[in-house]
């Protein structure tokens, strides 16, 4: 990722590195889940930081391939 790309979802933004700088997506979900969303239910927070990684994860893996 060049550029600073940030992944909103629900009214929360999260900048992409951020969340590709975890190991692992329980790693993520762990240390973002009291700081997003605290209005929310924790399995609704845990479903949405969820999506955000795997978000993360997946334009990570597509800027890498367009470089190859």
């Amino acid at each position: 990722m060049d550029r600073q790309d940030y992944i909103t979802m629900d009214g929360v933004s999260i900048l992409a590195d951020a969340v590709c700088a975890f190991e692992s997506e329980k790693d993520f979900v762990a240390e973002y889940d009291s700081k997003v969303w605290g209005n929310k239910d924790q399995k609704i927070r845990k479903s949405l930081l969820k999506q955000v990684y795997k978000i993360a994860k997946s334009q990570k893996d597509e800027n890498r391939s367009e470089g190859d």
